[in-house]
């Protein structure tokens, strides 16, 4: 059986691609790669957790090991307590977002800082495919910790309880955590709250906009001034105005880089993000800096310059203040805090952002990717004033841009494109529809 070893974690269907062997075997090769003593492992409420959970503290009990077990949490949580307490490493069992017969494993060093193919998971893959794996002459030891009073000080330390009406959909799963936090600063009103491993109401990636049509229709219905949706282990959030309209997750970052930030900072966006918006805070004297798609490779663009806040079109938002980690709660509350320091609507704060078209994700099956990307690039070079393949393909032109990226583990190609028309990005679409 092959481990599913993807861009930033280990993660596939339950048993078939991932099982206690893996986790086992995954966790063993964790401990000799780090060289770690003293571990947390935490887990999220999916079906299959608990036996991967089992793996896991074995083969740390096996490579003796002192363990620190903090039980059902988010994955901001993990980082907290990888980072706060100070702990060689940390293991998250999770699948994130996606649907429920996946899970996995998301590995980190100190700091919470994570592993990522190219930065540690590569050497487990070899460790597991080469059997070079021995267990300890003695035994590890494990101890419960409830680390949710330390989070939650940390969480709200700076703000006070406020009247902002808002709606949380914890879609079933570890969102109910952050939601009993957000109801101490806020008038929070829950959808979804009892954990529930089938999701039986609808998916936990929000980023579908289908698992936020409920939410939507919930937030006009109560008047509330902001819809949050958690994924299924709370490391992105979507939000809704108060109109039941999403907010971008691009413009949620330059609203943070903008609030949180000072002249002179830096704020590290992916390459999906809006060109418009990085324009905007030049304007500002705040320092856009590209990176990445991917936790890991944020996180680390972060780090390297600094940076105050940083975001991805995905919905992961990352604040230097977290241990340059994502967090969705920390974003909420940011988010909440700057509702009630302008006195806006969640809509009026938005629309302020809203000075370009930028078109939904385009998700293209194919097979031939390296193939596509290349014609793209032929057809839309001529004319451009810039091209990166920082992050696949970007292609800047006057009045509009493209970033073309392949799956680093589908047959599918992702599209972005802004332009300073809808019939720009119409246009662009159908040339782009024409080579595929």
């Amino acid at each position: 059986m092959k481990p599913p070893f993807r861009a930033y974690d280990i993660r596939g269907k339950y048993p078939n691609e991932i099982n206690e062997y893996i986790a086992y075997k995954s966790t063993m090769a964790f401990v000799e790669l780090i060289k770690c003593k003293n571990v947390v492992v935490g887990r999220d409420h999916r079906l299959s957790s608990p036996n991967l959970h089992k793996s896991v503290i074995s083969a740390f009990i096996d490579s003796g090991c002192k363990i620190i077990d903090i039980g059902l949490c988010t994955t901001p949580m993990l980082y907290f307590a990888s980072a706060y307490y100070n702990f060689d490493g940390a293991v998250m069992i999770t699948a994130s977002h996606l649907p429920k017969e996946y899970n996995g494993l998301k590995f980190c060093r100190k700091k919470a800082r994570a592993l990522f193919y190219g930065g540690g998971l590569e050497s487990i893959e070899f460790m597991i495919k080469h059997g070079v794996l021995n267990k300890s002459k003695t035994n590890g030891s494990i101890k419960n910790k409830n680390i949710k009073k330390d989070y939650e000080r940390f969480m709200i330390k700076n703000i006070k309880k406020n009247k902002i009406n808002i709606i949380v959909d914890t879609c079933h799963m570890m969102g109910y955590l952050d939601f009993k936090i957000l109801k101490k600063i806020s008038n929070a009103k829950g959808l979804f709250l009892n954990v529930n491993n089938n999701f039986p109401d609808h998916g936990v990636d929000p980023t579908i906009e289908n698992n936020v049509s409920y939410l939507k229709k919930e937030v006009v219905k109560n008047k509330a001034d902001l819809g949050i949706a958690f994924d299924g282990d709370c490391d992105r959030a979507v939000f809704v105005d108060n109109e039941g309209n999403i907010i971008r997750p691009d413009i949620i970052t330059a609203i943070f880089s903008e609030f949180l930030a000072k002249k002179g900072d830096n704020v590290v966006f992916d390459m999906m993000s809006s060109l418009a918006l990085e324009n905007m805070l030049k304007g500002e004297n705040i320092k856009v800096i590209r990176g990445k798609v991917g936790h890991s490779l944020i996180e680390l663009k972060m780090i390297e310059n600094k940076a105050i806040v940083g975001g991805e079109k995905s919905g992961h938002y990352y604040f230097k203040k977290f241990f340059y980690a994502d967090n969705a709660l920390m974003a909420a509350i940011n988010l909440i805090k700057i509702l009630k320091k302008t006195k806006l609507t969640s809509g009026q704060l938005a629309s302020k952002y809203k000075i370009s078209f930028i078109s939904d994700e385009l998700n293209y099956k194919i097979k031939n990717k390296t193939k596509i990307i290349n014609d793209i690039e032929k057809k839309f070079s001529k004319g451009a004033v810039k091209i990166l393949h920082l992050d696949g393909l970007s292609i800047y032109h006057k009045y509009f841009w493209i970033n073309a990226r392949c799956s680093s583990t589908q047959d599918i190609i992702r599209i972005n494109i802004e332009g300073t028309s809808k019939k720009i990005i119409d246009d662009v679409k159908i040339k782009i529809k024409k080579l595929i």
